[in-house]
């Protein structure tokens, strides 16, 4: 939840930054207050939309990451498992071999 509300302020805070350098850009060239405000209201409108945008794709992304990593994990631990049967079985062997040479 934290995280969710500081990612929220990060946007915000990047918006009215990002209109307010537009609206300050408009006014340079321009001089024209009307036009300025509409520029500054665009670029925090697509700041806006594009954080939004690459935030849910973010999530997505560590979402299928996640369960790919659960998938990767399953399948190390049943390799891991099968080579310990592996061990396992020549130990029994190999001891097998150096009790019949012994005897």
């Amino acid at each position: 939840m934290e995280s969710s509300k500081s990612n929220l302020s990060k946007i915000i805070l990047s918006s009215v930054a990002f209109g307010a350098a537009s609206f300050g850009i408009g006014m340079f060239m321009s001089k024209d207050i009307g036009k300025a405000i509409a520029t500054g209201a665009i670029g925090g409108t697509a700041t806006t939309t594009g954080a939004l945008i690459s935030g849910r794709k973010k999530e997505e992304d560590n979402n299928i990451t996640g369960s790919s990593v659960d998938e990767i994990q399953e399948n190390q631990i049943q390799e891991l498992k099968a080579q310990e049967k592996e061990l396992q079985e020549s130990i029994a062997e190999k001891t097998t071999k150096k009790d019949e040479v012994e005897s």
